[in-house]
């Protein structure tokens, strides 16, 4: 399963140790891809930032985004594999309702 986080979850749940986590993953997992995608999807056009970042989610065959912005919504219906999910609804759906991301 490939999931994009939103990087205002990762802010609200490290802070300013956000950078930290995301290193420390990559170095331990080695999972985390940075893309930079040539193509521009345009499935949220009431934010620009948003739309940058569901363009890396759908250029990396993501299946998630966890996120709480309202934005992503447009997501769900754009016909695109990566589906716009809480972080609270991802919890409970892929690891039971048991652990924390």
């Amino acid at each position: 399963m490939i999931v994009c986080i939103d990087t205002n979850v990762l802010v609200g749940m490290f802070g300013r140790r956000a950078p930290e986590f995301i290193e420390l993953v990559d170095e331990t997992r080695g999972v985390i891809r940075y893309l930079s995608p040539a193509y521009r999807f345009l499935t949220i056009p009431a934010d620009a930032d948003d739309d940058k970042f569901a363009d890396c989610a759908i250029a990396a065959h993501a299946d998630y985004v966890i996120t709480e912005d309202r934005h992503f919504r447009s997501l769900a219906g754009a016909g695109y594999k990566p589906q716009p999910i809480t972080p609270e609804a991802f919890i409970t759906q892929h690891l039971g309702g048991q652990g924390t991301l």
